[in-house]
């Protein structure tokens, strides 16, 4: 037997659904799902994205699917948009800067004998922000 099921209940159900895609902001980082809202998206589309340190790049790794907002774990954060050539430009010059910002602080850990091995610097997308890594004892 098929159940039938009204326009108005298949409208309340798509509701439920955002556009979903998985990304990562890393090269091997974790997948992450994101709202895309309106966008259609692909696997190795750029995008700019809302994330707890601020607005920044991501690959997409998983296109575009319809998810049950039920099935998801948490609210989903929102792709803000395409990423532009300017955007690609501008993560590349901020990424360039990353090998000297690693030297200099490598030089300050020397200096005062921090017992701590860097690993790598990195900057945010819009340059607010420079992390650097490292281990520990």
């Amino acid at each position: 037997m098929f159940e039938h099921i009204s326009d108005e209940a298949e409208k309340a159900r798509e509701a439920e659904m955002p556009n979903v895609v998985g990304v990562r902001f890393k090269r091997a980082g974790r997948i992450e799902y994101y709202d895309a809202g309106d966008l259609t998206l692909e696997a190795g589309d750029m995008v700019v994205a809302e994330t707890q340190k601020g607005v920044d790049l991501a690959r997409v790794v998983v296109s575009s699917e319809q998810m049950l907002a039920t099935d998801l774990q948490q609210p989903l954060q929102k792709i803000i948009r395409r990423a532009t050539e300017e955007d690609l430009r501008q993560l590349r010059s901020f990424r360039a800067r990353e090998p000297d910002a690693l030297r200099r602080c490598r030089e300050k850990v020397a200096r005062h004998a921090l017992p701590m091995k860097l690993l790598t610097a990195e900057y945010t997308f819009d340059g607010s922000r420079l992390t650097f890594y490292f281990s520990a004892d």
